[in-house]
């Protein structure tokens, strides 16, 4: 006697049972598509969303191919064996839930740009970022995949959350899924401190953060990344002037990289903001390197220094030399002046190992156009300091790719000159607009197709339970 049968006897209608039960699921699934569908449709109308027009056109058929997939395994009730039917819609029900959240955690950080009091900052933000993506991409002859997206998060610092990183709220669910998905998927994310949104010159920070996607996603080689290849080139330069003490450098070579990426961008915009989130005590600050993923403030600093001399592009941050005279100033019981001194003079060849690493067919100092008369003193950053000092600025010329990172570097320089008075007003609304047509993702590069994105997610979901 068949399962139904069986307990038919005992008055239950199995059949109808099972039957209202898959349809409850299909329910669930047709809820998830239209939810979906109505946001994607109402933010593709809103022209705050036009840099993202690229990502919905991936994260739209990935997330709704995904929730079919999931509605297609209901099947039909089999009228032989109500317990499958229920343990399918189960799974179901939990896939489509770990979809949902997905596309939750995506969502509310695009529609922060429909928050009043970031939608100016953010569009700032956008600009900046896009402004130190795509250049190094084009400028490397390289595919340029789609750019990180910002949103503000109640944190310290920035952080980008790189292809290879599982989104927090995400990683009890499935942990191999979001793994997988995350990695693949091509949007990465970079989250900006709450400080940006009434000091905007903090958005520098963005560079150095971009410089860890970039780091990821340009110039890989197998699986070895650029970080990999900054850490080579820091072992071999410095390996030649200090073996013991040039060995502990490759260990820092993530954080250095982007520093230098960071410097290339904005010059010394990224590396101000850095040490301003760093500056400490002297027995700190000239910390014994101690082989961690971040070298000590003193010997981050001297590196950005002599990597923006290289550039020619500022007299600040100050260089090696400049340092050291710090060190003696200091004269503090606990620092190992002597450790410290022999490290910072390995700033100096550090900083030209970075910037002469191999990108494509060029060095890593040449990734952007970095013209020499901008940065002159009476070039155009000096002149866009002091509109921005101004009441009423007026930047000239923008809607080139470099002028969203200029502008962030003359706002830098406007408030390190004491201009803080109505400055993020004026910083956030010129870099908004300084940018030119365009998306994040030039010529559509997403990376993968959607519906293979949809096939990963149900195949990672199947692979969890």
């Amino acid at each position: 006697m068949g399962e139904i049968a069986a307990v038919a006897a005992a008055g239950t209608d199995w059949a109808g049972r099972t039957g209202r039960r898959a349809d409850e699921a299909n329910a669930a699934a047709g809820r998830l598509v239209r939810l979906m569908d109505a946001w994607f449709a109402t933010r593709r109308q809103d022209r705050r969303f036009d840099r993202f027009g690229v990502h919905f056109d991936f994260l739209e058929p990935a997330l709704a191919g995904a929730t079919e997939r999931l509605r297609a395994e209901i099947g039909e009730p089999d009228d032989d064996r109500p317990g499958t039917v229920y343990d399918r819609c189960r799974a179901v029900e939990q896939g489509l839930a770990v979809v949902h959240r997905l596309f939750a955690w995506y969502a509310e950080k695009y529609d922060q740009r429909c928050n009043d009091r970031l939608t100016s900052v953010l569009g700032a933000a956008d600009e900046l970022v896009r402004s130190c993506w795509v250049e190094p991409f084009r400028r490397a002859g390289v595919p340029c995949p789609t750019g990180p997206l910002t949103f503000v998060a109640p944190q310290w610092g920035a952080c980008a959350t790189v292809r290879d990183a599982v989104p927090r709220p995400l990683r009890r669910d499935a942990p191999d899924l979001v793994g997988d998905l995350v990695r693949t998927l091509p949007i990465p994310v970079i989250s900006l401190p709450e400080t940006v949104t009434g000091q905007g010159w903090w958005l520098a920070l963005a560079a150095h953060e971009v410089g860890h996607h970039v780091a990821g996603d340009l110039g890989r080689d197998g699986d070895e990344s650029l970080e990999d290849r900054a850490a080579d080139a820091l072992a071999d330069a410095l390996g030649h002037h200090d073996p013991a003490r040039g060995a502990l450098w490759p260990t820092w070579a993530a954080e250095l990289f982007a520093d230098a990426f960071a410097a290339v961008a904005v010059a010394e915009a990224g590396a101000w903001a850095t040490h301003e989130l760093e500056y400490t005590a002297p027995t700190a600050f000239f910390a014994t390197p101690d082989g961690g993923a971040y070298p000590p403030p003193a010997i981050r600093l001297a590196v950005a220094g002599e990597t923006v001399r290289r550039l020619g592009t500022g007299t600040w941050p100050p260089g090696a030399e400049d340092v050291r005279q710090w060190l003696r100033y200091a004269a503090l019981p606990g620092i190992a002046e002597d450790d410290v001194a022999a490290h910072l003079t390995l700033a100096a060849p550090a900083a030209e190992a970075l910037l002469d690493l191999p990108v494509g067919g060029r060095r890593l100092a040449d990734l952007f156009d970095n013209r020499a008369g901008w940065f002159a003193p009476r070039g155009r950053v000096a002149d866009w300091t002091v509109e921005l000092r101004g009441p009423d600025p007026h930047l000239h010329p923008i809607g080139g790719a470099e002028a969203a990172r200029l502008t962030v570097l003359a706002g830098v320089r406007a408030y390190r000159a004491g201009a803080s008075d109505g400055l993020h007003e004026r910083l956030v609304a010129a870099m908004a607009k300084a940018g030119p047509p365009g998306t994040l993702a030039p010529g559509g590069a997403v990376g993968m197709h959607p519906a293979d994105a949809a096939g990963l997610i149900v195949r990672a979901l199947k692979e969890a339970r």
